[in-house]
């Protein structure tokens, strides 16, 4: 499902999600930051 990331019967898995929103036509992504070493 697009909402969890998990696969529907009968496939197995799931994927990682991210937040996004439109504004004027653009796509946002919300990304975390890497962390520092």
């Amino acid at each position: 499902a697009l909402e969890t990331g998990c696969a529907l019967a009968p496939d197995e898995g799931s994927t990682r999600t991210y937040p996004v929103k439109v504004e004027a036509g653009v796509v946002l992504l919300a990304l975390e930051q890497p962390a520092h070493a």
